[in-house]
């Protein structure tokens, strides 16, 4: 799996003088729905990875600072930086992520599954320190 091809500017599909309307995913199944606003914060977010579910991560507005993905089965690793708005973002299983972000951004997430407290598919992989540096020795 090439990591650059699940991050991709996308156009607006419509547009009038009173509105832009995106579409991040369309055609597919979606258990669950997010919208966060970012705080000021020098935390890093994500650091994980899951090994059956999908995530899909929109930026509305503001900037997504920091973008890392791994692949855990390949090692393929790629960064991204200033991913502003109009990014999609698709991570599929086995694909570790973690990010940082402007404060003010506004990201819709989606799932392919439903929360599950007693199975949530997250397991912990550090490719971003506290303050966002790149950790580079990451197995």
């Amino acid at each position: 799996m090439r990591l650059r091809e699940l991050v991709t500017r996308i156009e607006p599909t419509s547009r009038n003088k009173r509105r832009l309307i995106w579409e991040p995913v369309n055609g597919i199944h979606l258990e669950r729905l997010q919208a966060f606003e970012f705080y000021p914060s020098e935390t890093s977010g994500g650091n994980h990875f899951h090994l059956r579910l999908t995530e899909y991560f929109f930026v509305v507005t503001g900037c997504m600072t920091v973008l890392v993905l791994k692949d855990i089965r390949t090692g393929e690793r790629e960064v991204f930086r200033d991913l502003g708005q109009g990014f999609r973002i698709v991570v599929p299983p086995y694909i570790a992520h973690a990010n940082c972000f402007a404060p003010g951004t506004v990201l819709v997430a989606g799932c392919t599954t439903a929360y599950d407290p007693d199975d949530n598919d997250s397991y912990i992989y550090r490719l971003l320190d506290e303050k966002g540096q790149e950790i580079l020795d990451t197995a």
